[in-house]
C-alpha cells in the first residue's frame, strides 16, 4: 500500500513517505479500540499527527421504507 501510494507522490513531484513503526503500532492499537468500544472518534491523544477514520457498511443490510433507508438488519 505504501509503495502504491508512494508511486502517486513521485508523479506529483512530492517527497516520498516512509513507514514509521511507533506510529504504526499506536495506530492499530487505536483501531483495536475502537472496534471493542464500539465507536468512531478521533483520538484525543494525536499530537500534531493528522488522523482519517472511515466506516462502511454493505448496503444489502438497509432496510429501505418508502425509498428511505430506515434501519439495518
Amino acid at each position: 500500500m505504501l509503495q502504491a501510494h508512494n508511486n502517486y507522490r513521485v508523479q506529483h513531484c512530492v517527497p516520498r513517505l516512509v513507514l514509521n513503526d511507533d506510529l504504526s503500532r499506536s495506530a492499530q492499537s487505536y483501531a483495536e479500540y475502537l472496534v471493542k468500544s464500539g465507536t468512531l472518534a478521533h483520538s484525543d491523544n494525536r499530537n500534531d499527527i493528522g488522523e482519517n477514520l472511515y466506516k462502511a457498511y454493505n448496503s444489502k443490510c438497509l432496510k429501505q421504507m418508502n425509498g428511505k433507508t430506515r434501519y439495518t438488519i
